[in-house]
């Protein structure tokens, strides 16, 4: 079996899948560029809609996408190990940290989104 054809496709599709989220953070930030408040009507639902994606899409799927593609790496060692030094490292030092910022920059998102919440309740009271 070829690495095109065993677990090459599992790793593009779901990177593809990924840009899912870019629409709606980008449309978040490009408001907050052009000094739209956070305010402003709809921005709260776009920003819990853009985390929702964001989690769903890019954090919650990360154990299925190892629990799916370590058996099929796993069994094709070899040919990794024939393919030189740069696949090794795409596969076991850059995938694995995309992952890791995904969750941070997710993480990042709420805590930000949450630090919202709370002054604007401090606001209000």
């Amino acid at each position: 079996m070829s690495l095109v054809y065993g677990f090459d496709p599992y790793v593009v599709v779901f990177h593809q899948r990924m840009d899912l989220t870019a629409p709606l953070a980008l449309f978040r930030f490009t408001l907050q560029t052009l000094g739209v408040s956070r305010d402003a009507p709809g921005f709260l639902a776009l920003w819990v809609g853009s985390l929702t994606l964001y989690l769903c899409i890019r954090v919650l799927v990360l154990p299925f996408y190892w629990y799916n593609t370590a058996p099929l790496m796993l069994t094709q060692m070899e040919e990794i190990k024939r393919c030189g030094y740069g696949l090794s490292i795409v596969l076991f030092v850059c995938v694995p940290s995309l992952h890791v910022l995904n969750i941070y920059w997710w993480s990042r998102g709420f805590m930000s989104f949450k630090r919202y919440l709370t002054n604007r309740k401090a606001k209000a009271n």
